[in-house]
C-alpha cells in the first residue's frame, strides 16, 4: 500500500491493483487458468479467462465471445443487439429490424420484422410471410395459401 487510495496486492496465485474508487486491475490463477479483470469506474469492464471475454464501455457498448465460438454479443445501445448461443440468435436494429432463430433438438423457430412492412415466423410446421401490403405466403400442415394483391391468390 502506498498511499491510502493505491494499494498493490501480490501472492502466489495473483495480483491486484487498486487506484481507489475508480481504478482495479486483477489476476487470479497461474497460466490456462489465469482470470483477468480491469474496472475503470464506473464506465469501463473487462473479463478474461481460457473460455470467454468481455468488454463493456456503459452505457453504450458490451462485446464478448466465448473462444469456442458457441456465444457472443455485440451490443451498441439503444440501437443494435446481436446475442448469439449454440440454440439461439438474436438481432436486432431499433427500431426497424428484429429477428430471433431458436433451435431445440429437431425444432426450428424464427421470427424476422422489419417495420412496418416485413413479417416472418415460422417454425417446422407453419410458415408465414407478409410483405405488406402486396404479398401474403401462408403455409401450414394442412393449408398453404399465396396472395400478390390485387392481381393474384391461390390457395389449397
Amino acid at each position: 500500500m502506498i498511499t491510502p487510495f493505491f494499494w498493490h496486492l501480490k501472492n502466489k496465485m495473483g495480483y491486484s491493483n487498486i487506484l481507489f474508487p475508480v481504478f482495479w486491475n486483477s489476476k487470479n490463477g497461474k497460466g490456462e487458468n489465469a482470470r483477468y479483470r480491469n474496472y475503470i469506474f464506473p464506465l469501463f469492464y473487462s473479463y478474461k479467462d481460457k473460455f470467454r471475454s468481455n468488454y463493456l464501455l456503459f452505457p453504450l457498448f458490451s462485446y464478448g465471445h466465448s473462444y469456442d465460438s458457441l456465444r457472443n454479443h455485440l451490443i451498441i445501445t439503444p440501437l443494435f443487439w446481436n446475442i448469439k448461443n449454440k440454440n439461439e440468435k438474436y438481432s436486432i436494429l431499433f427500431p426497424l429490424w428484429w429477428s430471433r432463430y431458436q433451435k431445440a433438438g429437431n425444432d426450428e423457430r424464427y421470427f424476422n420484422v422489419l417495420f412496418p412492412v416485413y413479417w416472418a415466423q415460422g417454425d417446422n410446421n407453419k410458415e408465414n410471410k407478409v410483405l405488406f401490403p402486396f404479398y401474403w405466403n401462408i403455409r401450414n400442415l394442412y393449408y398453404h395459401s399465396v396472395t400478390l394483391a390485387p392481381l393474384f391468390s391461390y390457395g389449397h
